[in-house]
């Protein structure tokens, strides 16, 4: 137990720690001077100019770039994807030398990009410019309007340091990609690439590592167990020392500002500001805190060293009269080095708005490699509430959205777990197995999207899409109208089939006088697509009986007449902006609606609330797909409401739940709203359990966010065209399936396999969009990934029940016992190799499979029955 320290009352006042704003320890630097132009480049080396249309790649031939000292090689050029005028940016360009794609840092570790910022600020917002091998371009006609499309003047200049994988012989090959991948030859989706040229550039010019993380002195009194030793600072912070040596620092702050110093520090000193007392009568605690702010604000803290990992628990009090801000800032760090940091499991970002599907800050030594800290931030409102950042070897969990009432407080539980060897990779195993979300099972893939439809689906056309592809799951995406409800209102608008009044009939507000509300809200019009959809799964289950088609639902876009919305029977959930009105995606509305949004026509979204006649509707057609239709599963668009972001339909301000908030720069609350993966909470479960309860299946976009959701092991995924490093997302999802929407979609064989190996490096499983006639018999790359229940994840290994997927040879302790399995080889063009004879392999009773996978291919190993 610690010993008791002096009580005392409270008050505050604040000093700064300078912090670096958005951006990577070594980017946002303030030494930085020059521009990219700007940099003085030697016996530079100059190429045309390219012009790539849609999904295209062109190799450009470097020649040998020779090493030289105390220089580093330099690719500089502009980019843009192509738009007659300014108009935003997205990840549509990838760049490989030798086969390397050329991500946010080199093989060291270092920042690849020099000259900028990874990160940038425009439209009040912070924008990364790499996601994993994708690189953010902007859309506009030129390079010079691409540059002056941000402010620092750079929106389309790169200077990418290539030492690493430039070849000093033998010559290089710098691969040029437009990802943008749709059928369209529209010449404003070509991605222009101009002033190229290779140079070398002196080390002395590149920015210097700066430190930002605090300098403490050691804790007396700490506690040891298990290995883990704790230490509770006077100071108000605490520290962790792990088995192998590595210790973590963490701080506490209670301000909106980046660059305000912690309050509760590391350190056997007065806290800066905020008096605290720790006690020793804890409990089973090994160390109690309580703190105390000027505004009101109490924290009360308690640790304990428990399995193996440190639990720490607190709860933050509003003591006074009035609603008050609580913009808190955990900080960690190690101790005497810059530690790399996985923010939500993405290791080539410096920010998450919200991380609530992958709530983790690992940090990794760099001194001893494979060994650090995982922070889990375990309870509800904590993920919901927490942002994660990361600069200058300084990690934060934080939030600028939380608020308390009077009288009112909040629980917050974190664990830590100490790492010694295998990394981030074996702290998020870790937390899988701790939060049961391993033992669902994915028993099909499921093709959101295919290849292949010709008109109406006939016995003949099912055959020929999926019938050499064994067990499948489709959607009804490619049926005439694939949406419940949604579907069907928007297809009787845009065919103008929708009931009119009578000529003689008082005539209806708005553009369409002629439409007949109280006709169109029986929503009779709705009977025949029930009808329709019914017919087409039974034409499915006679052409292939092992498939099954999934009904498409939304559990919140519905199409509103804007003059007369509160007619609606669902206006009483309407989500409302922070203006009062209705929200409002314009993408949506355009998209869905087309000419009739200029008809007064809204996609309106709609909260379904634990009791509300909105979850009313959603749950009774769910149910009607199911029963009725005889439906063979339900797929859920947007199933969690927690836009990563914090925007889009995140929010709803026409609500309150008591805890969330918008907070101004002093860390004032402005306003208050509700959370609406927190509010749909009990729809999420009551949904999945309608599927559950009768048997069939079920599969989500996006990934949980509470933990009576992840407990479901529902199956869900995450979109991949959504970038690389937001795949991390899904890791602690029963089985971390990616929607193959990225890449090669379906063009070539080779493509998607491409495509299939970059989800599985990245420790997850490929789930299809249209891919379906590129895939050769039952035994392809893709099918044979199921069905799969996940025993652990790793960098580019699989293992699970039924089989271990591998895209990196090596010995994997797998599957713990001894049994024969089948090897599925897959060359690098994805075409299974020995098929005829199959290897088999017997495992002995150590259940260690030794792996060798072909070049550039994959390995799939199968338990046999």
């Amino acid at each position: 137990m610690a010993s008791a320290m002096k009580a005392v009352l409270l008050g505050v006042a604040l000093s700064f720690l300078t912090l670096l704003p958005h951006g990577h320890a070594a980017e946002a630097r303030p030494d930085k001077k020059l521009t990219v132009a700007e940099l003085p480049l030697q016996d530079v080396i100059r190429f045309d100019d390219q012009v790539l249309v849609n999904a295209e790649e062109v190799d450009v031939a470097l020649p040998p770039l020779t090493p030289r000292p105390n220089m580093v090689t330099v690719l500089r050029f502009r980019a843009v994807s192509y738009n007659p005028t300014p108009g935003g940016w997205n990840f549509n360009a990838k760049f490989s030398l030798n086969g390397n794609a050329l991500e946010r840092h080199t093989s060291a570790g270092d920042p690849r990009l020099i000259g900028r910022d990874a990160v940038y600020h425009a439209r009040g917002r912070d924008w990364q410019l790499f996601s994993g091998f994708m690189i953010r371009t902007m859309y506009a006609p030129d390079a010079d309007t691409g540059d002056a499309m941000i402010p620092d003047g750079q929106g389309a200049s790169f200077a990418f340091n290539i030492s690493d994988v430039a070849r000093g012989v033998d010559g290089n090959l710098l691969r040029l990609s437009n990802m943008r991948r749709t059928a369209s030859t529209d010449p404003d989706r070509d991605l222009i690439v101009t002033d190229i040229e290779v140079g070398w550039l002196d080390k002395s010019l590149l920015p210097k590592l700066p430190d930002r993380t605090p300098k403490r002195a050691a804790i007396g009194g700490a506690v040891s167990r298990d290995g883990l030793s704790l230490a509770q600072a006077a100071g108000g912070g605490f520290t962790l020392v792990g088995p192998g040596g590595v210790e973590l620092l963490v701080e506490t702050g209670l301000s909106a500002d980046r660059q305000a110093e912690s309050q509760l520090i590391a350190e056997d000193a007065e806290s800066n500001g905020v008096e605290v007392r720790t006690t020793d009568e804890a409990g089973e605690a090994d160390f109690e805190l309580r703190a105390a702010w000027a505004n009101g604000v109490v924290l009360e803290r308690a640790l304990q060293i428990r399995d193996g990992l440190l639990h720490w628990t607190e709860t933050w009090t509003n003591t006074g009269d009035a609603v008050v801000g609580l913009p808190y800032q955990q900080r960690v760090f190690l101790r005497d080095e810059l530690s790399s940091f996985r923010l939500g499991g993405d290791s080539t970002i410096n920010h998450l708005a919200s991380s609530a599907t992958n709530p983790t800050v690992y940090l990794g030594s760099k001194e001893k490699l494979g060994s650090g800290f995982g922070v889990t931030l375990e309870s509800d409102w904590l993920r919901l509430l927490s942002g994660l950042r990361q600069s200058g070897g300084l990690g934060e969990v934080y939030s600028l959205h939380a608020s308390l009432q009077p009288g009112d407080s909040i629980d917050f539980v974190y664990t830590v777990t100490p790492v010694e060897d295998g990394g981030y990779w074996t702290f998020i195993n870790r937390v899988r197995e701790r939060w049961g979300v391993n033992g669902g099972t994915a028993e099909r893939p499921f093709f959101w999207n295919w290849a292949g439809r010709q008109g109406r689906m006939t016995p003949e056309a099912w055959q020929k899409a999926f019938g050499h592809l064994g067990k499948i799951a489709v959607s009804s995406w490619q049926t005439t109208h694939p949406w419940m409800r949604m579907g069907y209102d928007l297809h009787l608008l845009e065919t103008g089939q929708y009931p009119r009044l009578s000529p003689g009939a008082p005539r209806t507000p708005g553009t369409m006088a002629d439409l007949d509300v109280d006709a169109y809200l029986t929503f009779a019009h709705r009977e025949p697509y029930w009808a329709d959809y019914t017919a087409r799964v039974e034409v499915l289950r006679e052409a292939l009986p092992d498939a099954q088609l999934v009904h498409m639902t939304h559990p919140g876009i519905e199409a509103v007449y804007l003059p007369l919305a509160d007619r609606w029977p669902h206006d009483g959930e309407a989500l409302r902006g922070p203006d009062g009105e209705l929200f409002n995606s314009p993408h949506y509305t355009r998209a869905f609606l087309g000419e009739t949004a200029a008809k007064g026509w809204q996609m309106t979204y709609n909260v379904p609330r634990d009791g509300s006649p909105y979850q009313s509707i959603t749950l009774r057609d769910v149910e009607r797909s199911l029963d009725e239709a005889n439906g063979d599963g339900v797929y859920v668009d947007e199933f969690s409401w927690e836009g990563p972001t914090r925007g889009y339909s995140r929010y709803d301000y026409a609500q309150s739940d008591g805890y969330s908030a918008d907070l101004d720069e002093r860390g004032n609350v402005v306003r208050l709203k509700s959370d609406n993966a927190y509010t749909s909470e009990a729809t999420q479960l009551k949904m999945f359990r309608a599927a559950r309860e009768r048997g069939k299946y079920f599969i989500a976009n996006g990934n949980a966010a509470l933990r009576s959701v992840n407990e479901l092991r529902a199956l869900r995924f995450r979109e991949g065209g959504n970038g690389v490093g937001a795949w991390a997302g899904a890791h602690l999802a029963t089985v971390p399936l990616i929607l193959g929407n990225f890449g090669d979609q379906g063009t070539t064989r080779r493509g998607v396999f491409q495509s299939v190996k970059a989800v599985i490096e990245n420790g997850c499983v490929y789930s299809p969009k249209e891919c379906n006639l590129v895939l050769d018999g039952p035994d392809n790359f893709v099918s044979k990934q199921y069905p799969i229940t996940v025993q652990a994840l790793g960098p580019g290994v699989i293992k699970a029940e039924e089989r271990l997927i591998a895209t990196r040879s090596g010995a994997y302790a797998w599957p713990g016992r001894a049994v024969e399995v089948t090897l599925y080889r897959y060359d690098k063009n994805g075409d299974l190799m020995d098929r005829n004879h199959l290897p088999r392999v017997d495992i002995g009773a150590d259940g260690v499979l030794d792996v060798a996978v072909p070049a550039d291919g994959m390995v799939i190993a199968e338990v046999n029955d």
